[in-house]
């Protein structure tokens, strides 16, 4: 999942629109948490290097966008 501060351009298709939550220091990286989904659902997370906040700014109450290719989906059933 890749992270981003405007709207990312190039090959994404999966981009989601995402108001962060939280930031969660997860030893060597850092979870992004968004918030949960107008229908409930719980939101997304990302993890990142703690460079990669610090270059982005990111702080909670912010929006992004959470990008990620299709190649980079599994799919477990439950």
């Amino acid at each position: 999942m890749a992270v981003y501060r405007e709207w990312p351009g190039g090959s994404p298709r999966n981009v989601f629109r995402v108001r962060v939550a939280e930031l969660t220091d997860r030893g060597g990286v850092v979870r992004v948490r968004g918030e949960e989904r107008e229908d409930g659902s719980a939101g997304v997370v990302a993890d990142l290097t703690p460079a990669a906040v610090g270059e982005l700014g990111l702080g909670p109450g912010q929006v992004v966008y959470f990008a990620v290719k299709a190649t980079e989906v599994e799919v477990y059933s439950c």
